[in-house]
């Protein structure tokens, strides 16, 4: 944009220059050198400006990355993960660092159960093969040479864990390893210390908990959709039939509300809320089925167990503080981390923290940390969006929640045009998506596009081909990077 025109500067400028004496042609000169100064570094600044945006210049809706101020919201990734997950994970920080713009910004915890594991996931990642100047054939040369997010940190459990845990039983002092507490505990216990023993240490505004098989698919800011989100967020619920409840789902629910002090007949015995859907920051997903958890690299020492698959959870490190610090009249010695390990059944740590919100909301109205949250029913919402019958092709699913499933809408006749309303209309740029098989390669591909779905989790190989192929094609149109804020 030109610089607007200033007649006053203009006229102090000729009059220095016009002025007798030499103290005034010296002022004169030191004028003209500042102002040749001046105009040197703004054009540095603009080509340095220009480089950053070189990738994206096939939109206006480019946002750069955020300024380093201290106002700046702290961000912070943490993903749980394990050597079963190693090529899942390498591959979605690849896609991280070579799609997401503002990666190298922030923040990433890679939390493992051993040294064994970190060393593995050390050597796996210097292997890796570099961006490359045109992954997924978007236009990727300034970032070539990328492999990983430079802020990647791989963590052992053994190491960050709160000092309440430092004598849990399982734990191997000696080695370092804490795949004695996954033995002992569980896998849901296992998994909640992990997530929540990084939440703990870590100064943050907010996080995402993220599941290591996601997949950057388009360019995008992680810290404009987190920023947007928090703007309006968002706790999703559902009404769960007879049919669908489970009792895994309802040990799952029963023990949630267990760690907070709570029965779910407070909540209504049909509530579900691994639902965890939020604006921006896309649907929770969850699987229930039969897995191989591996205890060792080579993979010689596994059980089978069934594993709850998520992809990403938004949290709040005030809300956590919150929840961890909470005791209960009825055990008021117990801390949280006793509660969890004593807790029978399986209280999984996102339905804790949004059973927290819920309760929150109600017990301390006014606190603009809770406020801000709204709680929205699912079945409600997407009537208003004419997909009652597309909710269809989920609802009689037992075991699983109507928004873990949600992309099945697409098998309805007719239904993408409100599905990509619904989802563009709740920010929802980060979908599950773990199988391409449900309906046609068309279908799902207009959905992505149009959608401006910027992360998937895909345990399916195949999509990232799809849409390296899709690049290719002129008549569906260029996958431009989506802006958060404007939709």
């Amino acid at each position: 944009m030109e610089a607007p025109y200033h007649p006053r500067f203009s006229k102090a400028v000729l009059a220095t220059f016009t002025a007798p004496g030499t103290v005034a042609r010296g002022v004169g000169v030191c004028l003209l050198l500042s102002t040749f100064v001046a105009v040197m570094l703004l054009a540095m600044q603009f080509h340095e400006h220009l480089a950053l945006r070189a990738w994206h210049l096939d939109t206006l809706a480019y946002v750069g990355p955020a300024a380093n101020s201290t106002q700046a919201e702290q961000i912070r990734l943490i993903i749980p993960s394990f050597n079963g997950h190693l090529e899942e994970f390498v591959h979605f920080m690849k896609s991280l660092a070579c799609l997401c713009t503002d990666i190298d910004e922030i923040p990433i915890s890679a939390v493992l159960s051993n040294q064994a594991e970190v060393e593995l996931f050390h050597a796996r990642l210097q292997a890796q093969s570099p961006c490359g100047s045109n992954f997924l054939n978007y236009n990727t040369s300034h970032v070539a040479n990328n492999t990983h997010p430079k802020l990647l940190a791989l963590e052992n459990l053994y190491d960050i864990l709160p000092p309440l845990l430092s004598n849990t039983s399982g734990l191997n002092h000696t080695t370092r390893d804490t795949v004695g507490v996954l033995k002992q505990h569980g896998l849901y216990k296992y998994q909640s210390i992990k997530k929540l023993s990084a939440a703990a240490r870590y100064d943050y505004d907010y996080a995402l908990w993220l599941d290591s098989e996601g997949l950057a698919i388009r360019p995008f800011s992680m810290r404009e959709t987190i920023r947007a989100y928090y703007r309006d967020p968002v706790i999703w619920k559902s009404a769960m039939t007879d049919e669908r409840q489970t009792d895994f789902m309802r040990a799952i629910m029963d023990a949630s509300a267990g760690m907070i002090g709570r029965t779910m007949e407070e909540f209504g015995r049909r509530y579900w809320n691994v639902e965890r859907s939020v604006k921006l920051l896309g649907f929770l997903g969850v699987s229930l089925g039969v897995g191989c958890v591996c205890t060792s690299p080579t993979g010689s020492h596994c059980f089978h167990a069934d594993l709850v698959s998520s992809f990403m959870w938004p949290i709040e490190k005030a809300v956590i503080n919150d929840l961890l610090a909470l005791r209960l009249a009825s055990a008021p010695h117990q801390t949280y981390w006793d509660r969890l390990l004593k807790t029978p059944g399986l209280p999984f740590e996102i339905c804790v923290y949004n059973l927290f919100i819920h309760l929150r909301k109600e017990d301390t109205a006014g606190d603009p940390i809770y406020d801000k949250y709204r709680i929205l029913q699912v079945e409600r919402e997407v009537e208003k969006f004419n997909l009652t019958t597309a909710l269809e092709q989920v609802s009689h699913q037992p075991g699983t929640g109507l928004l873990e499933r949600f992309y099945l809408l697409l098998r309805e006749p007719g239904a993408l045009a409100d599905v990509v309303h619904f989802t563009k209309f709740n920010r929802l740029y980060f979908q599950r998506m773990d199988d391409r098989r449900f309906t046609d390669k068309e279908t799902i591909l207009k959905f992505l596009k149009d959608a401006s779905i910027a992360m998937i989790l895909s345990s399916n190989p195949g999509i990232d081909d799809w849409i390296a192929e899709a690049q290719l094609n002129i008549s569906v149109g260029s996958w431009k990077w989506i802006n958060a804020t404007t939709h």
